[in-house]
């Protein structure tokens, strides 16, 4: 039985009439109209087939559907809830039986618009199908429980202005879409379940994210076509209650041009956890383009807790003078990442920044310069599984503070270190901060950089060369006499640790230190050390420094080979 609400409009008012089911549960041959607002509580049971005939929109109560129920929509129309100032519901209860909604033609009809005053919307064993534009919720959160949008004309699912699927959604499959599966918030990402979906075979195989900041913890799933970002992202939450975004295996993020993926931008508690595995790694590249600097990449700041990632790949990120992945004053897991094509540097570390314990496998290609790393975050590279060959600088350059006052070591890497500031070696009378330098390495220094040992606290400067496998310290560019200062020895170092075996000291002797190895109130050992081309000397001894020399090796010193000798 159908009830007229609105028998005899005038014929100025262009609102559709209202028509309301009352009753229906009984049998009939022919198909309920529906057309016009729903006021109260309102069911289409599976027992009478329906028909849209205008737009329907429920103003209030909830409007169910009935589980086996099938719903046909005349061309243009649509179905639309919590859009007229009121809240409202719609609960699609096709658990049972399912629910059809589709057009009367070929043409198609408009879909379905939950507004932001609806309230409990379920989608649940619902089949969409010809939609124009699928399902659009607008700031609101709806239930899918079984959610088959086939052949919209635009977008399957547009989820708009924070509007999420509820928690546990499941059963989403969007298929024959001419656009995008989905369009989501940032913030709404984690809501997309991979349980039971699907998000292929659509006109743009991607989730188009949108917006800009993540204040809480989330999870991205694969969901089998890649999430394609088109904004710059803030991840940040509180003090005890950290944002912190998870990548899991198997998933794709692209990335539009000049976007960056940012952690901790203000200070604020976040962290970045990627779960890749060898058979499924998680790859994060440009969007539309993989070339080199095409994103500006992943920068994670002071605030940060540390990054842990697992089979990560990065590409066509970091901008000129950027970087594909920084962190400032926070420290990085990583286990298999691998970083290819930045315009910039591929790896940044700043401030207090350092790899992790425990940390393998670390590839960096395509880069300007593979690593940038503070001189005491060097000790800590990953050197199981390094790789840092073909990039425009084979380099690692030592960059930011140099200062360290905890012991370390640097290896050879197979690459040389480009020391671009100085080292400053102070540690305090209960720790001296000593440098060793491992067989084979090789320090290109900036102009005026050098190593000073002593100068403001106990330290000591090992330099570990030997006959097969020496130290080499040039300058980074030009082979010309005071290019870097050099080694300066001062009275606060640990005369026991300092001392130099098998190395090449060249080109130094400026920035006021007066011998390429200049040593003030101070001693050393020196085996088999090699000291040329210095602007002035090529060793230096001043107030009460001391040295045996009688295995050090001079050549073309401007002013002479050692001051202070005896």
């Amino acid at each position: 039985m159908l009830f007229l609400l609105l028998a005899c409009p005038s014929p100025t008012d262009t609102r559709p009439v209202s028509v309301i089911d009352t009753d229906d549960t009984g049998p009939g041959s022919e198909a309920d109209e529906h057309c016009g607002t729903i006021e109260s509580d309102t069911t289409w049971y599976a027992t009478r087939a329906h028909v849209v005939s205008c737009d329907v929109v429920v103003a209030r109560g909830t409007l169910t559907i009935e589980g086996g129920a099938e719903v046909s929509f005349d061309e243009g129309t649509s179905l639309s809830v919590g859009t007229e100032g009121y809240a409202a519901g719609l609960v699609i209860d096709g658990e049972e039986g399912g629910v059809v909604l589709q057009g009367t033609s070929d043409t198609g009809w408009d879909g379905i618009v939950v507004g932001e005053l609806a309230d409990g919307v379920a989608f649940r064993g619902a089949v969409l199908r010809g939609a124009a534009s699928g399902v659009t919720v607008n700031g609101v959160e709806v239930e899918v429980r079984g959610l088959a949008l086939d052949g919209a004309a635009d977008v399957g699912l547009s989820l708009l202005d924070g509007a999420r699927l509820a928690e546990e959604a499941e059963g989403l499959a969007i298929t024959n879409a001419g656009g995008y599966p989905v369009v989501v918030d940032v913030s709404a990402v984690a809501t997309l379940p991979a349980l039971g979906s699907s998000y292929s075979e659509n006109g743009s195989p991607m989730v188009l994210v949108e917006g800009d900041e993540i204040d809480a913890s989330a999870t991205w799933e694969d969901l089998g076509v890649p999430y394609a970002i088109t904004d710059t992202v803030d991840v940040g939450g509180v003090a005890g209650e950290p944002a912190v975004l998870t990548v899991t295996e198997g998933a794709e993020i692209l990335f539009d041009q000049g976007t960056t993926l940012r952690f901790s931008r203000t200070g604020s508690a976040s962290q970045l956890v990627v779960e890749g595995t060898g058979d499924n790694p998680v790859r994060m590249a440009g969007l539309g383009a993989d070339v080199a600097g095409y994103w500006a990449g992943i920068a994670i700041g002071t605030g940060a807790s540390a990054a842990s990632v697992s089979w990560l790949e990065i590409s066509g990120a970091g901008e000129s003078g950027g970087a594909a992945l920084s962190l400032d004053d926070t420290d990085l897991w990583a286990d298999h990442l691998s970083i290819t094509g930045s315009e910039g540097d591929g790896l940044l570390m700043e401030g207090t920044a350092a790899f992790a314990p425990g940390s393998t496998d670390l590839a960096v290609s395509g880069c300007d310069v593979p690593l940038r790393l503070p001189g005491a975050a060097v000790s800590t590279l990953p050197l199981p599984g390094l790789s840092l060959a073909g990039n425009t600088r084979d380099a690692i350059a030592v960059d930011g503070s140099g200062k360290l006052t905890e012991s370390a070591t640097w290896a050879s890497v197979g690459l040389p270190y480009w020391v671009i500031d100085n080292i400053e070696l102070n540690g305090d009378a209960e720790h001296v901060a000593v440098l060793s330098i491992a067989a084979g390495a090789t320090l290109l220094f900036d102009t005026g950089a050098g190593i000073f040992v002593g100068k403001d606290g106990a330290a000591g400067l090992v330099v570990d060369g030997t006959a097969d496998a020496p130290v080499t310290m040039l300058p980074w560019s030009a082979y010309v006499a005071g290019a870097w200062a050099g080694i300066g020895v001062y009275g606060l170092a640990d005369a026991a640790s300092v001392r130099l075996s098998h190395v090449d000291v060249g080109y130094a002797g400026g920035a006021a230190l007066r011998g390429a190895v200049h040593v003030d109130d101070s001693s050393l050992a020196l085996d088999n050390v090699y000291l040329h081309d210095s602007l002035e000397y090529g060793l230096y001894l001043t107030g009460t420094a001391t040295a045996d020399t009688s295995t050090v090796t001079y050549a073309n010193n401007t002013l002479g080979d050692c001051s202070g000798c005896e």
